[in-house]
């Protein structure tokens, strides 16, 4: 074969060579746009098995936050062993909000509470960078707690004690104490709610009232003792000019009916428990009372101060 052919056959082999490398397929890979997210309580600890939610829609976000409801969110993952989450393929251009929250069974053992970002930041200041991973943390803090409540042992001939937390009755004390027990014992009623301020009534078949108001932290158990309770005598009556007035309903403390007034008083005998009174049994203290006249619609407000091993009587005019 001669140096011609040998010229030939090389620039053959350099022409296929090239035509092969043209054909080949070049892949070009674009980052997406990328959320790394850790989810910790406020203390410290990384949260395995939270529930994220991300939202690019604000209104659908609050509304979540409120309900619980994630349907209308873009996706919904749960955070790995060491606490993390991953939301892939997402936009520059928009604005992203992140609800989360997580079930604690470990504060109170046996018991459950919720833990959420409400309190916390939800949103970046800035849009995400382009093809890059935006990493970030999400703090969730407690917004349920639990409130024991019970009573000393000189309360022990006045149990058992209805508790009401608002309209819902959660309960009673069965027996006086002489210390603090263990939350959810069945010698106290201990109750979950959500963290604030809120207020409760206490009562029992012998008239006993406790009101007050308490204020219940996130993630705390809190205890409220019911002091000791000692009597006085409450009674309302109306004289007979008012017979047109009858019945007369009786509520104390804006949210205790104690009854009607059905009958009139002939005579204004400053004894206990009046013939023809609405009379009541309650722990010593101040009282507001408001009496409605079902018939006419005539309202009554005022206040007493009931002290122990006394009576009272208030008329209406």
């Amino acid at each position: 074969m001669g140096k011609n052919s040998y010229r030939i056959i090389a620039v053959l082999l350099l022409i296929t060579g090239g035509l092969y490398f043209c054909k080949q397929k070049v892949e070009v890979i674009i980052p997406t746009t990328d959320v790394d997210l850790l989810v910790v309580s406020t203390k410290a600890d990384t949260l395995k098995g939270a529930i994220v939610a991300i939202f690019d829609n604000q209104d659908d976000f609050n509304q979540a936050q409120l309900t619980r409801n994630y349907s209308n969110a873009l996706k919904v993952d749960t955070t790995d062993n060491k606490g993390k989450i991953y939301f892939a393929g997402l936009k520059e251009d928009r604005r992203y909000f992140f609800a989360a929250y997580y079930n604690d069974n470990k504060t109170f053992p046996g018991n459950t509470i919720l833990w959420d970002n409400t309190d916390g930041a939800y949103f970046f200041l800035n849009n995400l960078i382009k093809s890059s991973v935006t990493y970030s943390l999400i703090v969730l803090s407690p917004v349920e707690g639990f409130v024991t409540f019970w009573t000393q042992s000189e309360n022990l001939t006045k149990t058992p004690i209805g508790i009401r937390i608002g309209s819902d009755s959660i309960g009673s004390i069965a027996t006086g104490l002489a210390t603090a027990p263990a939350p959810f014992g069945n010698q106290a009623i201990t109750y979950k709610v959500k963290k604030g301020v809120f207020n409760y009534q206490a009562k029992n078949a012998l008239g006993c009232v406790w009101i007050d108001t308490i204020n219940v932290v996130g993630g705390i158990n809190k205890y409220e003792r019911l002091p000791l309770c000692t009597f006085g005598t409450l009674s309302f009556g109306v004289p007979t000019n008012s017979t047109s007035k009858l019945p007369i309903t009786v509520v104390l403390n804006q949210q205790d009916t104690i009854g009607q007034i059905v009958q009139s008083t002939t005579n204004v005998v400053f004894t206990c428990k009046p013939s023809n009174t609405l009379s009541v049994i309650k722990s010593p203290g101040k009282y507001t009372y408001t009496a409605i006249s079902k018939t006419t619609g005539t309202a009554w407000t005022g206040i007493v101060n009931l002290k122990a091993d006394s009576c009272k009587v208030v008329y209406l005019p």
